[in-house]
């Protein structure tokens, strides 16, 4: 049988709660704060290179079928028999 919490007990053990939950708020704020300073900062160097941060994810597309690209002009440009040795 399950013995019963005395109120002295019962509101020690919120009072923990409340503490924990307070230090686990201020955790999530001071994370939030550093984040979103992050966020600003990317923001920046994004402008600051010429891109629309909301347009990120167009550019790298963008960019990665321009890597895409140059890869392929440079495979065609070496000999076949290269290729084969390392895996073409």
């Amino acid at each position: 049988m399950q013995r019963e919490i005395s109120y002295e007990e019962r509101i020690k053990r919120l009072d923990e709660a409340l503490k924990k939950a307070r230090e686990e708020r201020t955790r999530a704020l001071t994370s939030k704060e550093h984040l979103e300073k992050e966020l600003e900062e990317l923001r920046k160097k994004a402008e600051e290179l010429g891109v629309e941060p909301d347009k990120l994810g167009e550019k790298i597309l963008e960019i990665k079928k321009e890597i895409d690209e140059m890869l392929e002009k440079a495979q065609k440009l070496l000999p076949p028999e290269y290729l084969e040795k390392v895996g073409f």
